[in-house]
């Protein structure tokens, strides 16, 4: 048992990276994003508990800055962009849609504090 909990931490650090990395390489793309964010990844890699057949559970939190008709553009395409590139690193789309990718686990960190059943639908609470 402890081998296994040492192999998802290993898997749960290593994802961290590519997903830093892919931040990264997604905002060399797009461009700089108009306000802060950050990618927050729940569920198993959350809990430093992948496995080597996870899927993705990942959310965008984004500054209370956020405007919706300037904004929203970019968020979509960075979320969609930041799935993809996830999914073709081996770490499969969730069939719940607990994704970046889905507008309902794109929010503010107002709305993440104050709507907590939002909340609870990105991480599957």
């Amino acid at each position: 048992m402890r081998r296994l909990k040492e192999v998802s931490a290993l898997l749960s650090v290593t994802a961290d990276s590519i997903a830093q990395r892919l931040c990264q390489l997604a905002e060399q793309r797009l461009g700089p994003p108009p306000v802060p964010y950050a990618f927050v990844v729940v569920g198993s890699h959350g809990r430093k508990e992948l496995g080597f057949v996870s899927d993705q559970d990942n959310a965008l939190v984004i500054s209370d800055d956020f405007r919706a008709d300037s904004h929203s553009d970019y968020f979509a395409q960075l979320g969609n962009v930041l799935c993809e590139e996830l999914n073709q690193t081996g770490q499969m789309y969730c069939p719940g849609e607990m994704m970046a990718s889905n507008p309902r686990c794109r929010l503010t960190y107002f709305a993440m504090a104050r709507d907590t059943t939002r909340l609870d639908y990105c991480t599957g609470a």
